[in-house]
């Protein structure tokens, strides 16, 4: 392979080559490939960097037209949801409170799969008034960003995702309408990930009802993979995850997460000429050949939960 390609590690290399229909001599066909269809697109109108379009070929086990469809929806969504995706200076006051808050950090050691472990913290670290759920996904996505471009462990094995919202404020329940929830899974589909599974853990009834209820919004590839346990049965988690994969702080040995919320914080403020300039990649719907796209096209009228009697 050029060596224009991070290089993997023997045991990813021999992954990606059974379980990613990875063809060393063919990776350059594969990715000039894509290239010359990218650069036919009217409304993608900057340059593609060859490992993005590497990474986006190996989460999509190297199917051409799925690696275009996954870089079309992946660019796209950045202009249809502005609020995630623009303002990303992660010196701005929210994302700070959010980046002290430890909000998600990677841990260092991987799951039996291989796939990095995210470990996303949403209960009394949050303050509803000062952290919207909106800048909460931002930082999300941004740490997403850092990873596509860096780990390759993620790309290649997958993701799990653990949310522990043990102490979750309910005052962020009204800020769950369908648009966020519809728009939360237009990202997840369209990211070069692929997502191993979604733990969510002490879940509090009031958004286990509000998930119950706003599911059918959500593709089954995405459903399929959400796992719900709630304070009675949390323990269960450790039936896929080993208690030992969760930081100190969790009782488990896989980090510290006061550490690592300090070590992610700063990697994403490294990160800040980055990402001021990389949010004007996105398409230009007004150069797209055909119909241009719109928010209303994927997520509708917005509605909310605000009847919901959460005392």
């Amino acid at each position: 392979m050029a060596s224009r390609y991070r290089p993997l590690s023997e045991q990813l290399k021999k992954f990606a080559q059974e379980e990613l229909n990875e063809v060393e001599d063919r990776v350059d066909d594969d990715v000039r490939h894509i290239k010359d269809w990218f650069v036919k697109q009217a409304h993608l109108n900057f340059q593609l960097e060859d490992q993005l379009v590497l990474s986006f070929l190996r989460c999509t086990k190297f199917r051409l037209e799925k690696a275009k469809e996954k870089i079309n929806g992946y660019f796209t969504m950045r202009s249809l949801i502005p609020a995630l995706f623009s303002t990303r200076d992660p010196f701005l006051p929210e994302l700070q409170r959010l980046l002290n808050a430890g909000i998600m950090v990677p841990l260092p050691k991987v799951d039996e799969r291989g796939s990095r472990i995210l470990l996303s913290t949403s209960g009394k670290n949050l303050n509803p008034d000062t952290m919207s759920l909106q800048s909460f996904a931002k930082i999300c996505y941004m740490i997403a960003d850092i990873l596509l471009r860096e780990d390759d462990q993620a790309i290649v094995n997958g993701l799990t995702i653990v949310i522990a919202c043990k102490g979750a404020q309910h005052k962020y329940v009204p800020q769950l309408t369908p648009t966020f929830i519809k728009e939360q899974a237009y990202v997840v589909l369209n990211a070069p990930f692929r997502i191993s599974g979604m733990y969510i853990v002490d879940c509090h009834p009031i958004f286990h009802y509000a998930y119950n209820i706003t599911s059918f919004l959500l593709p089954q590839k995405i459903k399929k993979r959400v796992v719900i346990f709630t304070e009675a049965n949390s323990h269960e988690v450790y039936t896929n995850i080993p208690r030992d994969l969760f930081p100190e702080e969790l009782g488990g040995s896989n980090g510290s997460l006061k550490e690592l919320t300090v070590e992610w914080k700063k990697k994403v403020e490294s990160y800040r000429e980055w990402f001021l300039q990389d949010e004007k990649l996105r398409s230009n719907e007004d150069l797209r050949q055909g119909k241009p796209k719109a928010s209303s096209d994927f997520f509708g009228t917005d509605g909310s939960f605000r009847q919901l009697n959460i005392d």
